[in-house]
């Protein structure tokens, strides 16, 4: 539920300041996602990674789980690079991404949440 007070105003040198560590902050999430999924892709499949054989002995139910975890945090990435971005070039926040931000958070902790009682669940 938003908040009845609006948010302060940002200066725009600091705008640019927080849309600068927004933007690199979502790039860090995309390039690591990128790679956790390109290397947990391969261990399903059973090829060798970069880091060497290594085994998955969870189901497919927890594959899915994991991969469309990893999508969702890949997901939120692209739209902190968006936003920051955006904050560099207009100098000024983003008018919706507060609330994407809030439901992007909610929606990885489900997420996350689900993929931990899934994986729990699984071993039996």
């Amino acid at each position: 539920m938003r908040s009845s007070r609006p948010l302060p105003a940002l200066s725009p040198r600091y705008a640019s300041i927080n849309g600068g560590v927004l933007a690199a902050g979502g790039l860090c999430l995309i390039l690591l996602m990128s790679g956790l999924i390109i290397l947990f892709t391969q261990v399903i499949l059973g090829y060798p990674t970069i880091v060497g054989q290594m085994g998955f002995t969870g189901g497919p139910v927890v594959a899915g789980v994991i991969l469309m975890l990893f999508a969702a945090i890949l997901a939120f990435g692209l739209a902190a690079l968006y936003s920051g971005v955006w904050q560099i070039r207009h100098k000024r926040r983003h008018p919706r991404m507060l609330v994407v931000a809030e439901y992007a958070f909610t929606g990885l902790a489900i997420l996350g949440t689900l993929a931990c009682l899934i994986s729990v669940f699984a071993d039996d």
